[in-house]
C-alpha cells in the first residue's frame, strides 16, 4: 500500500507567510480538496493553483521592492507577504499613493 504525502489542513489555512526562507517545498504537495468548500462564513477562503503551476523557487521575499509592469505612475510597492499555495503577492501601497499605508489587493505574480 502506497502513502500519499499531502498538506496538513493547518498549512494550507495559514498559507500566506512574511519568512522569506524557503525551508522545505511542501507547498508543492496536493492538498484535499474538500477543505476549499466553507461551512461557515468565518472558514477562510482558500484559493490555490494546480500543484503543477506552483512556482518552486520564489525570488520575491517580504520588503522586497518591486514596480508593476504596464503601470503609467511606476510606484514602487514593498512586498507585504506571499502566498506559495495561491501563487500569490501582497503589496503595501506607500503613502504618496494613498494617503496612508494600506494592503493591496493579492496580485497574481
Amino acid at each position: 500500500m502506497s502513502v500519499t504525502k499531502m498538506l496538513g489542513k493547518n498549512e494550507v489555512f495559514q498559507a500566506w507567510t512574511t519568512n522569506p526562507y524557503t525551508r522545505t517545498f511542501r507547498h508543492l504537495l496536493p492538498y484535499n480538496r474538500q477543505w476549499e468548500r466553507r461551512m461557515t462564513f468565518r472558514d477562510p477562503i482558500i484559493k490555490s493553483a494546480k500543484p503543477k503551476d506552483r512556482i518552486k523557487y520564489w525570488n520575491l521575499v517580504p520588503g522586497d521592492q518591486v514596480r508593476i509592469r504596464g503601470e503609467e505612475s511606476k510606484t514602487i510597492y514593498e512586498v507585504m507577504s506571499i502566498n506559495k499555495l495561491s501563487n500569490q503577492v501582497r503589496l503595501k501601497v506607500p503613502s504618496s499613493v494613498s494617503g496612508s499605508y494600506r494592503a493591496y489587493a493579492p496580485i497574481l505574480y
